[in-house]
């Protein structure tokens, strides 16, 4: 396994599979912050919230996430792709 990993960074996919795995992170880190506001302020949400209208909210959360991870990522998603480095 030790003598593949060099290869694999070698690989013209590099740059695609690291933007890749750093933007699901970021995603998966404002999920993690959603829960944790949800959990933090559960006492003003538990009269109102179901579990149709929670999902209502988590997917129109990751439609404004998706805007605004790319929005603040642009600059790096674009250092990413380019051959500079």
């Amino acid at each position: 396994m030790r003598r593949n990993l060099p290869n694999l960074m070698r690989s013209p996919l590099a740059p695609f599979v690291a933007l890749l795995a750093n933007l699901l992170l970021v995603f998966g880190l404002y999920i993690v912050a959603r829960i944790e506001y949800l959990f933090e302020n559960y006492n003003y949400f538990c009269a109102v919230i179901s579990p149709s209208r929670l999902w209502n909210v988590f997917y129109g959360g990751y439609m404004f996430d998706r805007s605004a991870i790319v929005y603040t990522n642009a600059l790096y998603i674009v250092m990413m792709l380019s051959r500079c480095g």
